[in-house]
């Protein structure tokens, strides 16, 4: 049993996962819309959301703007994120979603099996660890699934000596979601860093522009604008499931986000100081998942969708390096916080009154983030395997 679990265990999950991503975006797109709230609002939200906005883009109107005749809420992403969700718009929507939310899942497993000293038995358990939260952004349209592949996968090209094309991937997620830009830290960790960061200027500058073949020159810089401005007040906005919704919950307090963000991200940054572990592969993988989880656990609009994310991280820290007792117990307590008790496993009275009420969902990820900020900085991981990928 054990060996056809880890012949087929791989696949068959694949396939079951990719079967109930099937499933569930044909039933939400079957269910329609109806006029609430003053907008048009349908269970596939979100993605008419992603699709609207190059509607928008091609029509020179402003994406940042409400559009109830199409949707609820507000676009808020860039205008390169909209050109690129172009043939999801000409896309019948019975077919567009399902190989959006495909899209999601597919990037995320390739780039988990392209990390180095990932065996199929460790993909099978990242991906287990991870499952209920994939399914959950998948729920819910979102890009999720997507920001975690993408991530991993520049880091893995990163690996491969794949750098052109793994900083397409990587600043191509900045993009989608602003908050991947903290990864290119990473770049320290390899060879040639004024080659690396001309590639990434490169790729800044391509991305940043290539919306204006549909907007023209003017168009694209009024939409960068309002998209500036859309940022700034939703910066001013809500907790969420996060560092400040546990300060918030727990002790009535309302720090600054803008300081408490900053102290998070030094802390997080203080491992570059160890510059003699950057060739070890488990110091870099290590790093990564520190990172995974900071995004979403210092992030004031983290939403239960989100975690998909940090739970990347948590999957990827527990299947390298050594497997300690204190890793069981760690991922034991994300499982069951993360996504256990935010699912219909939990009574819906336990849940209101304690997991959201007190933004329990946050604090597995707080802990293993600590702890790994803390071995980052401590252990010498000169014995560990994995050498730098590149002379």
């Amino acid at each position: 049993m054990p060996e056809l679990i880890k012949r087929y265990g791989l696949p068959i999950f694949l396939i079951v996962l990719s079967v109930i991503v099937v499933f569930v975006s044909l039933r939400d797109w079957s269910k329609g819309s109806e006029f609430r709230d003053g907008a048009i609002n349908s269970r596939i939200n979100n993605y008419v959301i992603f699709t609207t906005a190059f509607e928008q883009l091609i029509e020179k109107g402003d994406l940042y703007t409400v559009h109830p005749e199409k949707h609820f809420d507000i676009y808020k992403y860039s205008p390169t994120f909209a050109f690129f969700m172009a043939p999801f718009y000409y896309a019948p929507v019975w077919l567009g979603l399902p190989i959006w939310n495909l899209l999601n899942v597919l990037i995320l497993y390739l780039g988990l099996r392209m990390l180095p000293e990932l065996d199929r038995k460790k993909v099978l358990i990242v991906l287990f660890i991870l499952g209920m939260e994939l399914v959950g952004s998948v729920m819910n349209e979102q890009s999720n699934g997507l920001m975690a592949g993408l991530i991993v996968l520049s880091i893995a090209l990163m690996e491969r000596q794949k750098v052109f094309w793994a900083m397409a991937l990587l600043v191509g997620s900045v993009y989608i979601k602003l908050f991947s830009l903290v990864f290119l830290s990473m770049l320290f960790f390899y060879p040639n860093f004024i080659r690396n960061s001309l590639i990434v200027v490169f790729w800044i500058l391509f991305y940043a522009f290539i919306p204006a073949l549909v907007t023209g020159w003017e168009q694209l810089m009024a939409l960068y604008k309002s998209w500036g401005y859309l940022l700034a007040f939703d910066h001013s906005s809500s907790v969420g499931y996060s560092v400040l919704g546990i300060l918030d919950s727990w002790f009535n307090a309302h720090p600054d986000k803008f300081y408490l963000v900053f102290a998070g991200l030094v802390l997080s940054m203080t491992p570059l100081l160890k510059a003699k572990n950057f060739m070890r592969r488990e110091f870099r993988y290590d790093f990564m998942s520190m990172l995974l989880i900071w995004v979403i656990i210092f992030n004031h609009k983290a939403e239960s969708p989100a975690f998909v994310i940090a739970m990347t991280g948590i999957g990827i820290w527990y299947v390298t390096g050594e497997r300690t007792r204190l890793k069981n117990y760690l991922l034991i307590f994300a499982i069951f916080f993360i996504s256990i008790g935010f699912s219909d496993l939990m009574p819906k009275l336990v849940r209101e009154a304690f997991f959201y009420r007190y933004s329990l969902k946050a604090l597995p990820g707080i802990v293993i983030w600590g702890w790994l900020v803390y071995r980052l900085m401590t252990t010498d991981y000169k014995h560990q395997k994995g050498v730098h990928v590149v002379e």
